[in-house]
Protein backbone atom coordinates (compact mmCIF):
# COMPACT_ATOMS: atom_id res chain seq x y z
CA UNK A 1 0.00 0.00 0.00
CA UNK A 2 3.15 2.54 0.00
CA UNK A 3 3.99 1.64 -3.06
CA UNK A 4 0.52 2.73 -4.53
CA UNK A 5 0.33 5.50 -2.15
CA UNK A 6 3.47 7.16 -3.48
CA UNK A 7 2.72 6.34 -6.85
CA UNK A 8 -0.55 8.37 -6.39
CA UNK A 9 0.78 11.33 -4.76
CA UNK A 10 3.48 11.34 -7.78
CA UNK A 11 0.70 10.92 -10.65
CA UNK A 12 -0.90 13.63 -9.40
CA UNK A 13 1.41 16.23 -8.38
CA UNK A 14 4.66 15.39 -10.55
CA UNK A 15 7.01 15.58 -7.63
CA UNK A 16 10.00 13.27 -7.51
CA UNK A 17 9.55 9.97 -5.02
CA UNK A 18 11.55 11.69 -2.12
CA UNK A 19 9.23 14.53 -1.88
CA UNK A 20 6.00 11.74 -1.98
CA UNK A 21 7.72 10.11 1.20
CA UNK A 22 7.81 13.48 2.63
CA UNK A 23 4.31 14.52 2.03
CA UNK A 24 3.05 11.29 3.07
CA UNK A 25 5.31 10.83 6.00
CA UNK A 26 4.42 14.70 7.27
CA UNK A 27 0.62 13.70 6.22
CA UNK A 28 0.40 10.53 8.46
CA UNK A 29 -0.10 8.59 5.37
CA UNK A 30 -3.07 10.10 4.08
CA UNK A 31 -3.01 10.16 0.77
CA UNK A 32 -5.39 13.12 -0.20
CA UNK A 33 -3.63 14.98 2.53
CA UNK A 34 -0.07 14.22 0.96
CA UNK A 35 -1.35 15.76 -2.45
CA UNK A 36 -2.63 18.82 -1.07
CA UNK A 37 0.41 19.43 1.39
CA UNK A 38 2.70 18.92 -1.99
CA UNK A 39 0.66 20.61 -4.60
CA UNK A 40 -0.63 23.83 -2.77
CA UNK A 41 2.27 23.75 -0.30
CA UNK A 42 0.10 23.98 2.84
CA UNK A 43 0.70 22.38 6.45
CA UNK A 44 -1.17 19.14 6.64
CA UNK A 45 -3.94 20.50 8.94
CA UNK A 46 -4.12 23.11 6.40
CA UNK A 47 -4.74 20.74 3.74
CA UNK A 48 -7.23 18.18 5.88
CA UNK A 49 -9.58 21.86 6.25
CA UNK A 50 -9.28 22.54 2.57
CA UNK A 51 -10.11 18.39 2.12
CA UNK A 52 -13.16 18.82 5.03
CA UNK A 53 -14.49 21.76 3.09
CA UNK A 54 -15.08 20.17 -0.42
CA UNK A 55 -16.48 17.60 1.33
CA UNK A 56 -13.44 15.40 0.32
CA UNK A 57 -13.01 16.18 -3.26
CA UNK A 58 -10.07 16.32 -3.74
CA UNK A 59 -10.04 17.85 -7.40
CA UNK A 60 -12.43 20.72 -5.76
CA UNK A 61 -9.33 21.49 -3.39
CA UNK A 62 -6.92 21.00 -5.95
CA UNK A 63 -8.82 23.66 -8.52
CA UNK A 64 -9.17 26.36 -5.67
CA UNK A 65 -12.85 25.56 -5.44
CA UNK A 66 -12.81 24.69 -1.54
CA UNK A 67 -13.17 26.92 1.12
CA UNK A 68 -11.06 26.93 4.27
Amino acid sequence: LVERSLRIVRAITGCSREEAESALERSGGEVKCAVVVQALGLSPEQARKRIEAANGRLRAVLEGNADA
